[in-house]
């Protein structure tokens, strides 16, 4: 929320801001002791409060004594050329009057109004790693000194900046305005959507102009609301030699690679092909909404991932079978309504949730894998303690970030394969590293157009999966399980007791025709 900082620290805001004030400089005419037009000039209507402003007879008479009242409770001050400051905010009305020789009456010649505005400064502070993103936070400090007020509204706006306003109190001399929940515009925005979304690696420089900022005010005098506007400095105070810009959002810029690298030609941030369109206007207009969820742009990678799980958690129905579709796609449906943010659509497999949170996920610069998971749910206990299970198949994801793998499955309703052991007794997972194209099928054996990894390789498949880890319910045998002295690739023969879903295919018809 905005409030008021007096602080030395936000002297660094301000250093090279000016002072606003608007000129006006009204037409001048002749001027006697009775005059037919306006007796006097003024250099300047609209004046910052303390500012000089001066007053000037036009042709005054020969020997006339003219006598001004500034209208602030300041003595009369006589002379042809006058000037003043005023010290307070306001209205006010400035007379002057003329006397033909000391002694005789004055002759009022007439009246002007001066207005003294707020003097305020302002300037905009960068990330640390000078660029913006879309819906990001931008703290803004304004500097006002307005003897006379007690309070301010202050609003900004601008090309580049959503709408916000704020209501101030004002107390003597500089009062430091801190804006902290200003935004820059979100993805609803026609630059951003043009200049970033349809154009993969653009920045938009942010520049001297391209924001506004007002402040609201009631002079005491008029009881009259006004409105001054300003145009502050976009400034890096760190850095004042480097550029700002709003940038779409690159993850990994910050958080870096896992420690094997990028998988094989790139894979965690390229992704199979027919699943992972990072380039996509609409896939990107996606990754941004549910990287967000209606919020500020997160300031950390734990959040943006958080925020893609439960978006697909809250809006993708869970089937088993079910419907089954990529990035392209949903993002196209989601975008032209066929499918609601607002509830649960369909009825997807987990492999089409955990590709499209991958696909998601890289397009923001993630780097990303597919888990393929065999998860052993009780059936019976031999004798010898030993249990007799049935494996199904999962699939999952994992994001790096904070110098780890995170994983994700928003089909179970999981964020991590320890919540698999609460109703089963062990996981075995494999994870994607390499690109590759597998044809996809649905349950009637037709073939769905879509390419990518065998989920049904179980268990593993090393050109296509390497193991990644196994674990069982503490204190519990279970059969089935990798041998322990056995290689990381090595698999297991299902038990006797079978597998609880057949792992053939477990696909089901893709979506409808998109529009």
């Amino acid at each position: 929320m905005p409030h008021l900082v007096p602080s030395l620290r936000l002297l660094l805001l301000v250093l090279c801001a000016g002072v606003f004030a608007l000129l006006a400089t009204p037409a001048g005419a002749q001027s006697t002791p009775e005059p037919t037009g306006p007796p006097f000039v003024v250099s300047r209507d609209v004046i910052a409060v303390g500012e000089e402003v001066s007053f000037a007879v036009v042709a005054p008479g020969p020997g006339h004594i003219y006598v001004w009242q500034f209208g602030d409770g300041s003595p009369p001050v006589t002379g042809t050329r006058v000037t003043h400051r005023y010290a307070t905010v306001n209205d006010f009305t400035v007379r002057v009057s003329v006397q033909g020789s000391p002694g005789s009456p004055q002759v009022d010649l007439g009246a002007r109004i001066v207005r003294v505005t707020p003097e305020f400064r302002g300037v905009f502070a960068s990330d640390w790693d000078h660029q913006f993103t879309p819906a990001d936070l931008i703290q803004m400090a304004v500097v006002v000194r307005a003897p006379g007020l007690n309070a301010v509204d202050v609003r900004t706006g601008g090309a580049l900046i959503a709408p916000r306003s704020a209501h101030f109190g004002l107390a003597e001399g500089d009062n430091f305005l801190i804006l902290e929940d200003m935004r820059i515009a979100d993805e609803q925005n026609p630059i951003i959507r043009e200049e970033l979304l349809r154009r993969p690696g653009a920045r938009i420089p942010l520049r001297d102009g391209m924001f506004t900022v007002a402040l609201d005010y009631v002079p005491p005098s008029s009881g009259q609301p006004v409105t001054l506007s300003f145009t502050p400095e976009v400034k890096d105070f760190f850095d004042p030699e480097r550029g700002v810009a709003v940038t779409y959002p690159h993850i990994a810029d910050s958080t870096g690679l896992p420690d094997e690298g990028p998988g094989e030609d790139g894979y965690y941030l390229k992704g199979d092909a027919d699943f992972s369109h990072t380039t996509d206007y609409y896939v990107r207009l996606l990754a941004l909404q549910w990287g967000r969820r209606g919020g500020p742009w997160p300031d950390d990678p734990q959040t943006v991932a958080m925020n893609l799980y439960q978006a697909i958690d809250a809006t993708l129905g869970d089937g088993d079978p079910g419907e089954f579709n990529n990035d392209y796609n949903l993002a196209r449906l989601f975008a032209n309504g066929i499918l609601s943010v607002d509830h649960k659509n369909g009825s997807y497999i987990c492999i089409a949730q955990a590709y499209l949170l991958t696909a998601l996920a890289r397009t923001l610069g993630f780097p990303a894998r597919e888990i393929n998971s065999a998860i052993a749910a009780p059936l019976s206990q031999r004798p010898d303690g030993v249990w007799r299970v049935r494996w199904w198949q999962e699939a999952g994801a994992e994001l790096w970030y904070d110098g780890a793998w995170h994983y994700f499955d928003p089909w179970y309703g999981a964020t991590s394969r320890e919540a698999y052991l609460t109703k089963n007794l062990a996981y075995q997972a494999w994870y994607a590293f390499n690109a590759q194209h597998t044809e996809f099928y649905t349950l009637h054996g037709q073939p769905t157009g879509l390419r990518g990894h065998n989920f049904n390789a179980w268990p593993g498949d090393p050109p296509q999966w390497r193991f990644l880890e196994q674990r069982v319910r503490p204190g519990v045998r279970v059969e089935g399980l990798l041998e322990e002295s056995a290689g990381p690739t090595t698999v297991p023969t299902p038990s006797a007791a079978g597998i609880a879903r057949p792992l053939q295919d477990p696909l089901a018809v893709a979506a409808g025709p998109l529009p």
